[in-house]
């Protein structure tokens, strides 16, 4: 018997119940057997995490470079003014991100972990296409 054949008959023997619905024991004896009907939640990252992640763009590396540059130097003032402006970015970025993993965190481990848009190459690929469908 094929792997497929013994799924489907597996399944057959799972879902195999009464019009009523499953008795107390067989419904006692799946739970004992198969758990709880639940997703299983990932646990979120911690408050320090999520703040130093906000550092890994690539942005915020170029900057951190100008910042290098700026000291080296001898422009403190401009040095600053990124360091300044890099520290409010990643605070906002942060506090978006908090603020979502919260909100989902509420609703359980249905919730997406982090959901995209793909940016600005996801828009590029969808005017390419758009223009290729136009030609035809």
């Amino acid at each position: 018997m094929g792997l497929f054949a013994q799924i489907k008959k597996g399944e057959k023997r799972m879902l195999q119940n009464t019009s009523a619905g499953l008795s107390e024991a067989e419904a006692k004896a799946r739970l004992a057997k198969v758990g709880e009907n639940r997703l299983r939640g990932k646990k979120g990252a911690s408050v320090a995490a999520m703040f130093f992640s906000q550092f890994k763009d690539l942005m915020i590396l170029i900057l951190a470079a100008a910042t290098l540059i700026s000291v080296l130097m001898g422009e403190g003032t401009e040095a600053i003014t990124i360091i300044i402006i890099v520290l409010m970015n990643a605070t906002m970025g942060f506090l978006q991100a908090y603020r979502t993993e919260r909100a989902f965190g509420a609703h359980g481990a249905g919730a997406p972990q982090r959901q995209g848009t793909g940016g600005r190459r996801a828009h590029r690929g969808a005017r390419r296409r758009a223009a290729v469908r136009g030609r035809r």
